[in-house]
């Protein structure tokens, strides 16, 4: 539809012909039965149509079963789409126009927000100023040297969270909305739902003797996590650690201070010598204790679970080393537009140093079902670091450190079992955007926890 230029026009058009669709068959049927006469155009609207279809088959006779199929087929349609239109479910030919109500709601939120924030703005200076004027006068200024490291890292974490805010605020404003609309279909159902209720109180109260019985059954999570089914991971634990220095040398990332990420595959002697390696470095305008403790209180938390799935169950048990946790859970998994059911078993464990700190993850993740496909005998091994160290561009005065996340997934099948090359390359690419997106959500978190802390801080004096 070239010749409609405006997206409103369209929208209308398009509605113009789905109603003319819904009622052509009514048109055609009263074009069969000619001009209606006085007495019939008094009487109902189904009594109406009833005599034009009777008065239709006498003219044309009776019609073959092929058209009254299809003429029944496109009542049931038309009444569906009735009904989707009434619930707000169907699509709304005044989408644009709501759109545009509202980025105009969005836009008006944001003119009263930067009004508050210039009011904040101009009250704190006039603080600042009378207080230079009564005593800051005669106190001496140090002042500082611009960091071009630090700034930049700054820069790049405002930026990161102003559009986080404008996103989330966004965000809400949609919702808002759609919850509006839902609350009042859920009126409608709760309306429908007590006249239900209340029809079926009184078809109980007609019975006899009536006697129901339920039984609920629940399930609760039982932790058998013995430590003998951990010592495979224990060892591979120790080996990580002895091969840090390697992994890191291998990325650059042990002489290398910029914010970078990547992606290699590296290919070792054997049938299961494939593994995938996914780093990213990152500066943090923070101090290396804080950096370091947020590090950790997110992988031994529940917030790196969140970042690319949805937690089924879990159970966790923190053993006698110091900074050692070993978990047990069921976890569906998201990469892009495909999802995957496993079961993972991992140790975590936090080492200390005298000039930087390292968080090492290894875990066993079995595949339940990939795109509900089962994959049975299939094993992925992961083994994740976290390295937190003192930049070689902070200062006294400015405190910038480093947050370097590197992962490792290797594929580990049954000797001697084939596998669809169809499903492997899915569980592959599956594996790469999951381990991607599983990096930049735990470094986004650590980062927005750092953020929070120094807000508080900053609120409280």
């Amino acid at each position: 539809m070239a010749f409609l230029q405006d997206e409103d026009a369209a929208r209308a058009f398009e509605a113009a012909l789905m109603f003319v669709d819904e009622y052509a068959f009514q048109v055609a049927e009263h074009a069969l039965s000619g001009a209606p006469s006085p007495a019939r155009a008094a009487q109902h609207s189904f009594e109406s149509s009833a005599m034009v279809r009777a008065e239709s088959s006498l003219v044309i006779g009776p019609q073959p079963p092929e058209m009254d199929d299809k003429m029944q087929r496109r009542v049931r349609a038309n009444a569906n789409k009735r009904l989707l239109r009434k619930a707000g479910l169907y699509d709304d030919p005044n989408r644009a126009r709501k759109e545009r109500k509202l980025e105009m709601t969005y836009l008006r939120r944001k003119f009263e927000q930067l009004q508050l924030e210039l009011k904040t703005l101009q009250s704190g200076q006039g603080k600042k100023q009378r207080k230079e004027v009564n005593g800051e006068g005669n106190r001496a200024l140090v002042a500082r040297r611009p960091n071009p490291e630090v700034s930049s890292a700054w820069k790049e974490v405002a930026c990161r969270q102003r559009e986080q805010r404008d996103k989330a605020e966004k965000e809400n404003i949609r919702l808002r909305l759609i919850m509006e609309r839902q609350q009042k279909l859920a009126e409608a159902l709760e309306t429908l739902v007590q006249a239900r209720i209340k029809q079926q109180m009184a078809e109980f109260s007609a019975l006899s003797n009536p006697k129901l019985g339920r039984c609920f059954t629940g399930r609760a999570l039982d932790f058998r996590a013995d430590i003998n089914d951990f010592k495979g991971l224990l060892a591979e634990l120790e080996k990580a650690r002895r091969e840090v220095g390697a992994v890191f040398a291998a990325n650059r990332l042990n002489t290398t201070e910029s914010s970078h990420h990547g992606v290699q595959l590296r290919s070792k002697k054997g049938a299961n010598g494939m593994h995938l390696e996914v780093f990213a470095n990152k500066a943090m305008p923070f101090n290396v204790r804080d950096t370091a403790e947020a590090t950790w209180d997110h992988f031994k938390g529940m917030k790196k679970h969140g970042g690319n799935g949805n937690l089924y169950d879990k159970a966790a048990k923190s053993l006698d080393t110091p900074y050692t946790i070993i978990e047990d859970y069921a976890k569906e998994l998201f990469a892009n537009t495909a999802r995957a059911d496993v079961r993972v078993k991992q140790i975590v464990r936090r080492y200390v140093e005298a000039d930087r700190e390292l968080i090492i993850l290894v875990a066993s993740v079995s595949p339940v079902s990939i795109a509900h496909e089962p994959l049975a005998g299939l094993t992925f091994n992961y083994r994740c670091y976290a390295l937190i160290k003192r930049a070689a561009a902070a200062t006294e005065d400015h405190d910038l450190s480093l947050l370097q996340m590197c992962t490792l997934a290797s594929l580990q099948n049954e000797e001697g079992r084939i596998y669809d090359p169809a499903y492997m390359r899915a569980l592959s690419n599956f594996v790469l955007g999951n381990t991607a997106g599983n990096i930049k959500a735990d470094q986004e978190l650590i980062e927005n926890t750092l953020v929070e802390q120094v807000l508080n801080q900053r609120a409280k004096y």
